[in-house]
């Protein structure tokens, strides 16, 4: 419910940009200043002016997207997850392509303040960026990894070779990357997306709350897949990671992988 609120009210804001140009015309000379800091965003949310003219790098997830010639006008949500603090974006562009639901990486400037008044008759406030830069980008590209640690060790059962080649700690995530690989000559199902981390003793299921693409379960005969398995963030130390299938014939097949970090 909260989605399709917000859904309606981005509706209203983009028609009233494209008619009315927002907080100015984007023929403005802006001239990029200071980046904004993380510890200003609260401020800079709450108070969209006093940043005029500064630098705003972010990425975002794109909510409504309207066109008026080159000029693309998206609104997105800086905060991905809880679909908060709504952002007005002008970029300019004939080439790219943004649909709802993408996530975006935005280089721009802070323009000022837009407002608006969504379908409730409510006013809508938000920040309005000029674009440098729009790129559309995966969800792994969306929530950054603050380390990274390069594994690369595989594991072969059976027919079955399955590489573990890195693992990320994001700012609320542990990113577990697999490669699976079927050498058999009929199908095998694999479920790493059922597998689990152990570290100290204590078990951490998966929690793929961001949507990353992954794998199907079933692997064809000679096929190669992909994918990422994420799980509530455990402490940046040495982790075991678990997971299970099986061949056509049933066989178990059974993968642990120690991770010394």
């Amino acid at each position: 419910m909260k989605k399709l609120m917000i859904t309606i009210s981005i509706i209203a804001i983009m028609l009233t940009i494209c008619a009315c140009g927002g907080s100015g015309s984007s023929n403005d000379a802006l001239t990029k200043g200071d980046p904004i800091s993380k510890d200003e965003i609260q401020d800079l949310y709450s108070s969209p002016s006093d940043f005029k003219g500064r630098g705003f790098d972010f990425t975002a997830k794109v909510i409504s997207v309207e066109k008026d010639g080159d000029t693309l006008y998206i609104q997105a949500m800086y905060d991905k997850e809880n679909y908060e603090k709504n952002t007005i974006i002008e970029y300019v562009s004939e080439e790219i392509n943004v649909d709802n639901d993408d996530f975006i990486k935005v280089s721009g400037v802070v323009k000022g303040e837009f407002k608006g008044e969504n379908a409730l008759g409510g006013t809508v406030t938000a920040p309005h960026i000029v674009a440098e830069s729009v790129e559309v980008v995966d969800a792994v590209d969306a929530y950054p990894a603050e380390a990274t640690y390069e594994v690369n060790k595989s594991i072969t059962k059976g027919s079955c070779e399955v590489t573990l080649t890195k693992v990320d700690f994001t700012e609320d995530e542990t990113r577990v990357f697999v490669t699976i690989k079927n050498n058999n000559s009929s199908e095998i199902s694999m479920y790493p997306d059922q597998g689990v981390i152990i570290q100290d003793g204590n078990q951490y299921e998966v929690n793929d709350r961001y949507r990353y693409d992954f794998m199907q379960s079933d692997i064809k005969a000679g096929c190669t897949v992909r994918g990422v398995v994420a799980f509530d963030k455990v402490d940046e130390r040495s982790l075991s990671f678990e997971f299970s299938g099986s061949d056509t014939d049933y066989n178990s097949l059974d993968f642990r992988f120690d991770i010394e970090i």
